[in-house]
């Protein structure tokens, strides 16, 4: 186990980890006790800087290790879901931190919880107000970079090696976003698709890994019979 520091303050949390193990993000504390965005590398730990605010913390990391994405506040105080890059891509420029945006009626809040790894496509949720969800899809090609939203009352945390499998949560149950015809993508039940032996329900679906036509998701369920939350490893289609 390595100690990765921290940014000059008491702690940090190591989210994300690129394909070979180079490049590691998360946050960590600064000296004046704000939680910074950090990736590191070589035993080195940079900050990633925020939208003008103070805080951000980084999530997810693509497979090469240069393009990064979590939630940094802006100048009002707001989180909002960020894409920071450290080659020239369709989402940023080098060393750029990026506001992904939200949607007009989700203006509280927004933040990007996974990356695909080429870092074309980005996954999350933005938030109103009222603390409502909507999970979010970003992808690259866009001038306008406007999210592409995936459904209400959900959020989208792991998204496949190819950007077209992603996973999450709606109403409380762990679904997967599947391709249709075109651009379309249509939300299923996990728990509705397969046979469960020991949970009463798949809950939340947290990370999804691809490997040729091996589909593998983890997340967590509710088994009634020893009333307890227990991870789950399901292997889909």
């Amino acid at each position: 186990m390595q100690d990765l520091g921290t940014l000059g303050g008491d702690e940090s949390a190591a989210y994300g980890i690129s394909a070979n193990g180079d490049v590691v993000v998360g946050w960590a504390e600064d000296h004046n006790k704000r939680r910074r965005a950090f990736y590191w590398q070589g035993g080195n730990m940079y900050d990633l800087g925020t939208l003008g605010g103070d805080n951000s913390e980084a999530y997810s990391v693509s497979a090469n290790g240069r393009v990064i994405v979590g939630w940094a506040e802006d100048v009002a105080g707001r989180r909002r879901a960020f894409c920071w890059t450290t080659v020239d891509t369709d989402f940023g420029s080098m060393l750029d931190i990026l506001n992904l945006g939200t949607l007009p009626e989700y203006d509280d809040h927004s933040v990007a919880w996974g990356v695909s790894e080429n870092g074309g496509v980005v996954v999350g949720y933005a938030q109103n107000t009222s603390g409502y969800p909507c999970a979010l899809r970003w992808y690259e090609r866009s001038s306008t970079r406007h999210p592409d939203s995936l459904g209400s009352g959900s959020r989208a945390y792991g998204v496949s090696r190819n950007g077209r499998l992603i996973v999450g949560v709606s109403n409380g149950r762990a679904v997967i976003w599947v391709p249709k015809q075109g651009e379309k993508i249509e939300m299923e039940r996990l728990d509705a698709k397969v046979v469960l032996e020991r949970f009463s329900r798949l809950e939340v679906a947290r990370a999804i890994s691809q490997t040729g036509y091996s589909v593998y998701i983890v997340g967590w369920g509710y088994n009634s019979s020893t009333r307890r939350t227990e991870a789950f490893l399901l292997q889909w289609g």
